[in-house]
């Protein structure tokens, strides 16, 4: 599992892209065991989207880093 902590950036914090290796696969391992565990964060992520739009006061900013042509367009749509 991926330590959330990790990849947090407090309120009023700017993250440090600079500090961190693009290469770094937080402790996934294989391609398959990172699918899988999209798969089972999707549904995770869907409960809390509804909750944010529900409550309406707060947001997230989601940060793509990929290739190009690795199909961040796809993933924002």
């Amino acid at each position: 599992m991926i330590d959330r902590e990790r990849l947090r950036v407090g309120p009023g914090t700017a993250p440090d892209l600079a500090g961190r290796d693009p290469a770094d696969r937080l402790g996934l391992g294989d391609d398959e065991t990172a699918r899988e565990l999209v798969r089972e964060l999707q549904h995770e992520l869907v409960q809390l989207q509804y909750r944010l739009e529900a409550e309406s006061e707060r947001a997230v900013l989601l940060v793509l880093q990929a290739m190009p042509a690795a199909g961040k367009d796809e993933t924002i749509r």
